[in-house]
């Protein structure tokens, strides 16, 4: 895999930089990103991500078609960033502000549990990184893709309208949460618990609040401290949950809830 160095000298549609920027700390913003993104490729799923060298990772923001972007966001950070050729393989003589791109094909993602949850599962056929050396470490923006390969100038196109929307989706972030570190579960459960109750309106707002906190990853120690519940009720609320809408784990609920 090869980085490509990114140019941010760029022509800019004063129409569609218009149209995101009017977006800015409005529920509006991922869709007109998504859209904005799409003129140029094909893309199913973006994931924005922080990595400082003082701090634990964490989510920027995500979008996209599929109900669990926001679950492959969060398990990202959490665990799997570890396993991510592109992670392991960050430039090493980049300097801040540097922007880079590379395209990732599923047949380069050696970790079985990494290739399924980021590509097989969702049918995810190639990535397209777009990295930001920063003082602190890099910015890492995430494109998913049902193709196979993108043509050279496709990504580079790709890279140069990543370099334009990462401040914006920054101030995005800022004006809508008024702070950005450590805010991604909270905004990926509260989009989840919406998302369960407009599927699934016959369950009650714990048994959602359990579901959505499953999907996420959080154990049931976890939930239970998050709560002020035991253990042991988390798993009556999540069994009772399942046994209503008939499945058996959080991928099968992942599934229905798409």
């Amino acid at each position: 895999m090869k980085w490509i160095p990114i140019s941010q000298t760029i022509t800019v549609n004063v129409t569609q930089l218009s149209q995101i920027i009017n977006c800015i700390g409005s529920n509006d913003f991922d869709q007109a990103m998504l859209d904005i993104v799409n003129i140029v490729a094909p893309v199913l799923e973006v994931s924005g991500f922080v990595f400082n060298s003082d701090a634990e990772p964490f989510v920027a923001g995500w979008t996209g078609v599929r109900a669990d972007a926001a679950v492959r966001a969060e398990r990202y950070v959490h665990r799997y960033h570890h396993y991510d050729p592109v992670f392991k393989n960050l430039p090493d003589d980049a300097t801040p502000g540097n922007i880079y791109a590379q395209t990732l094909h599923i047949r380069s993602v050696n970790h079985e549990g990494y290739r399924w949850l980021f590509f097989e599962e969702p049918n995810f056929r190639s990535e397209v990184s777009i990295v930001r050396r920063t003082e602190l470490g890099w910015d890492i923006m995430k494109y998913y893709l049902e193709e196979d390969y993108l043509l050279p100038r496709t990504v580079i196109q790709l890279g140069e309208l990543t370099a334009l929307l990462i401040p914006i989706a920054e101030r995005h972030t800022l004006n809508s949460e008024g702070r950005i570190r450590k805010e991604s579960r909270p905004r990926a459960q509260e989009r989840l618990i919406s998302r369960l109750g407009n599927r699934f309106p016959t369950l009650t707002p714990r048994e959602r609040q359990v579901c959505a906190q499953t999907i996420l990853g959080a154990s049931a120690q976890m939930i239970a401290e998050t709560l002020d519940i035991s253990p042991n009720t988390v798993m009556t609320y999540r069994r009772r949950a399942y046994k209503r809408l008939g499945v058996s784990s959080a991928n099968e609920l992942v599934k229905e809830l798409i």
